[in-house]
């Protein structure tokens, strides 16, 4: 095993997109609850994702949420092979310093990201 990622949304929308449209969307992608996407859609804040996961597959959820219009990007949290933790890896897209430097929420009521359907692998 090598470096450990995680995958963060940074509480932002890339474009125009109507909450209950993405909630629907995430929903069924993701296989999680219609209100916990909700949730998600409403938070305003950065959310971990998804953590734990090595670089390819940090780089498939940060592809896979950015096309559904969420400003993710990629953080890399430590070597699983000596448990040292490493420097984050730079933001997918340009942020204020202060959005990247803000501790990050857990995700709304325990959300976490259900393995990837087949058409976003």
């Amino acid at each position: 095993m090598g470096d450990q990622y995680r995958v963060v949304f940074s509480g932002r929308f890339t474009s125009e997109i109507d909450p209950e449209t993405f909630a629907g969307r995430f929903s069924e992608h993701f296989g999680c609850g219609l209100e916990k996407a909700r949730q998600l859609a409403a938070a305003g804040r950065e959310v971990v994702m998804k953590r734990g996961i090595d670089e390819e597959q940090a780089r498939k959820y940060q592809r896979a949420l950015a096309r559904m219009g969420m400003e993710v990007h990629i953080e890399r949290t430590g070597d699983a092979r000596q448990g040292v933790p490493s420097a984050p890896e730079p933001a997918a897209t340009q942020e204020p310093a202060a959005t990247q430097e803000s501790p990050r929420a857990p995700a709304p009521s325990g959300l976490s990201l259900a393995p990837m359907k087949e058409e976003f692998e």
